[in-house]
């Protein structure tokens, strides 16, 4: 019986754990989708918004611009995709409790790959303008049912950041899209 105990609570207690990793593990169908949707909207915001704000990774909002994707297997799910950008991160933005400080952002300057993530892949939402995980915009569903940690984000007004954040293909996408 304590043996069954044991096991019920070591499932109960790492649970959570599971929800908490990154999902990129998609049909074709669903990467295919994602691939045209970043085509349409470039522009992403990459965070945890269900971290506890102590870690490394939660502290921090990249606004990245996808340059361009792929379609390759998924590293962990057989008969599984995964969609590979290549993005420019445009800015830095300490993550607070109550979200993005854009007080104190910074400006970015680097091209790297990056796997697109379903929960911690933040897209634009062109009904509601805000930023929200890409399970709200692509049909994903593997998990169930999936939720926010925290209310969607806004995509960060450009007149509110930084006096030296230029980046002029952001500046043209935020007025057409958000405002």
């Amino acid at each position: 019986m304590r043996h069954v105990l044991l096991i019920v609570l070591c499932c109960t207690f790492s649970l959570p754990a599971v929800f908490a990793d990154p999902w990129d593990n998609l049909t074709k169908k669903q990467a295919e989708e994602t691939v045209e949707y970043l085509k349409k909207y470039p522009f992403i915001l990459d965070y945890c918004d269900c971290c506890d704000h102590s870690g490394e990774y939660a502290t921090e909002v990249f606004l990245m611009r996808v340059i361009s994707t792929e379609i390759i297997p998924s590293d962990w799910s057989d008969g599984d995709f995964s969609v590979r950008a290549t993005v420019q991160k445009i800015a830095q933005i300490p993550y607070l409790e109550n979200g993005p400080d854009l007080s104190k952002a910074t400006a970015a300057n680097s091209l790297e790959e990056y796997i697109i993530l379903m929960n911690y892949t933040f897209g634009f939402h062109p009904e509601t303008k805000k930023a929200v995980a890409l399970f709200d915009v692509i049909d994903y569903d593997k998990y169930g049912e999936a939720d926010y940690c925290k209310a969607p984000t806004p995509f960060p007004n450009p007149a509110k950041l930084k006096k030296y954040f230029k980046d002029k293909a952001y500046c043209s996408w935020y007025k057409k899209n958000v405002k």
